[in-house]
């Protein structure tokens, strides 16, 4: 994961800046390159929604989902 090489995992596990699996392992792929979140005033995060300042960040979306079964054939449905 190259986002725990490059010190992109804040302290709540977030991912601060998404990038490729193979970034900096790969000469044909740009570097310094990179999504991040930031709301209208460029601070990091999207205001109201999930985590902000310091913790703010890419988490897997199941992360804290309860797990309510299956209700079709090969879904499955969660809960927030």
């Amino acid at each position: 994961m190259r986002n725990s090489w490059l010190n992109l995992i804040n302290a709540q596990g977030g991912v601060m800046a998404l990038v490729s699996d193979n970034y900096g392992l790969d000469a044909t792929l740009a570097t310094g390159v990179g999504i991040t979140l930031r709301n209208s005033v460029a601070q990091p995060g999207i205001t109201g929604i999930g985590p902000s300042g310091e913790n703010v960040g890419w988490y897997p979306v199941l992360r804290d989902a309860k797990n309510l079964g299956p209700s079709v054939s090969g879904y499955t449905h969660y809960l927030h």
